[in-house]
């Protein structure tokens, strides 16, 4: 397994895996501590049904140590939801500052 680093978060590291079969994966290693084993594994099983066109599905969870909690997702290769909103809010300031630029703004 070939592991990246996608994104650091809030609430943990982001890594893509891709396996030599071709399935491509998202896990999220969550910050050291963050629940519990019990709250982990709850919260793991409510995400895992949880069933939204916006959302990846959450294919599973790994429990381990205290510094060792995994959620594994489907990967989605145009980013993430936050990217997108960044990559938009951004494009909206140039078109805004070009679309006011005649003005003397």
């Amino acid at each position: 397994m070939k592991r990246m680093c996608l994104a650091e978060l809030r609430y943990g590291l982001v890594f893509k895996a891709c396996y030599s079969d071709g399935m491509v994966l998202s896990i999220q290693r969550l910050p050291d501590g963050s629940l519990d084993e019990n709250m982990f594994r709850k919260e793991a099983e409510f995400l895992s049904k949880v069933k939204h066109r916006n959302l990846t599905v959450l294919r599973g969870y790994y429990a381990g140590t205290p510094d060792m909690r995994l959620l594994v997702h489907d990967y989605m290769p145009n980013g993430n939801f936050a990217t997108l909103l960044q990559e938009a809010s951004h494009q909206w300031q140039q078109q805004k500052s070009f679309g006011f630029s005649g003005f003397g703004c």
